[in-house]
């Protein structure tokens, strides 16, 4: 009986690891067919699916974002001066807006996404996120 229960047990692993890497290597070959991943092609000019970026001028050349924002609410902005490069790639109708209030208050009107932007950011001390 102990005997059945051990060779059962050790056909589930079989078939369980089996399955698992026919899994992982379906979708390693998916991915490498198209040469990009998912969140490699959602990607725009560097800012990653679902995140607001910030780009100076070096930054934005070189598809690098100097900052990036993944939650909702307000995120303080510190030391912007002058044009920058504004990216706004969340997903779901979420907007982006800047606002002069550092906790995301006294702000312009909100932007949905997906929007590239070069504001000024002088006079912004936050940029917030809303669903």
């Amino acid at each position: 009986m102990a005997r059945k229960r051990i060779l059962r047990a050790g056909m589930c692993a079989v078939a369980t690891a089996a399955l698992s890497a026919t899994a992982v290597g379906g979708m390693a070959a998916s991915a490498s067919a198209t040469g990009t991943s998912d969140a490699e092609a959602k990607a725009l000019h560097g800012c990653p699916s679902g995140a607001v970026c910030i780009y100076d001028d070096a930054a934005w050349e070189a598809k690098q974002p100097e900052h990036m924002y993944w939650s909702y609410g307000p995120h303080k902005l510190y030391d912007e001066y002058g044009t920058h490069a504004l990216v706004n790639n969340q997903t779901g109708g979420a907007t982006m807006t800047l606002c002069e209030g550092a906790d995301g208050t006294n702000c312009i009107d909100p932007r949905p996404a997906p929007a590239t932007e070069f504001p000024d950011l002088t006079r912004f001390n936050s940029v917030k996120l809303a669903a």
